[in-house]
């Protein structure tokens, strides 16, 4: 487990694990973007990936997605190839972006532990508060029951990683692997939304006048009101 300099704790009290998305194929993925190679990563026997950075596309072919992504670095085959037009249609499976992939490969990583590899800009892998940038987008990556609702919380309210679970009555490893998959596809961010966005912050908003801490209180609770519809 990895001590990532941060505390957790979950409504029972219970400490969260952590680990890098580093150490996985998002490590591999990260460093053929800096070198703008099309680029084949695999696993014998497990699956295989290839990365077109220009292209902003990954094409994939996973026999088994928990075992190919959840593989520590030193599994996975890297080589730099060329490609000219169009990559077969009938030898790979899927094409997702290459944020799909990193998605994909942090939320299988996760194994409900938080990802404290902080890559993107306005992300410092701290937890006491975070927001989404954007929605991922759930029809091409894989997503558990309450991905939405997490979703629709963190675009809009800025909230403590601690109290997720609180808020929407779930379970903490699930929080743990959808947040380690944002992180990893770059759409998490530590702090407050900025100024410019619709986010507000309800801890802040005990600090804040009476007028402007209640309107945020009464839009937050008609948030939950919806999510807890979903």
């Amino acid at each position: 487990m990895i001590n990532s300099g941060y505390e957790v704790f979950w409504p029972d009290g219970a400490p969260a694990e952590f680990f890098s998305s580093q150490d996985h194929l998002p490590g591999v993925v990260r460093k053929v973007l800096q070198g703008n190679h099309v680029t084949r990563v695999s696993i014998p026997d497990r699956g295989e990936v290839l990365i077109k950075p220009d292209e902003n596309l990954a094409y994939t072919r996973v026999k088994d997605a928990q075992s190919f992504f959840q593989a520590p670095l030193s599994d996975f085959m890297v080589e730099k190839v060329r490609v000219h037009g169009v990559v077969p249609p009938d030898f790979y499976d899927r094409t997702i972006s290459i944020r799909d992939l990193l998605w994909t490969a942090g939320f299988h990583a996760s194994r409900g532990r938080l990802d404290v590899h902080a890559e993107s800009e306005g992300d410092d892998g701290e937890f006491s508060v975070v927001h989404m940038s954007q929605w991922p987008n759930l029809t091409r990556v894989p997503h558990s029951p309450n991905t939405m609702r997490v979703c629709a919380l963190l675009t809009r309210f800025p909230t403590s990683v601690a109290l997720i679970p609180r808020l929407l009555e779930m379970g903490s490893e699930e929080v743990c692997q959808i947040l380690s998959a944002a992180r990893s596809a770059g759409i998490l961010r530590s702090g407050h939304a900025s100024s410019e966005g619709d986010g507000s912050d309800p801890e802040a908003a005990a600090r804040a006048p009476a007028s402007e801490s209640k309107g945020t209180y009464k839009m937050m609770r008609s948030l939950l009101k919806k999510i807890h519809a979903m």
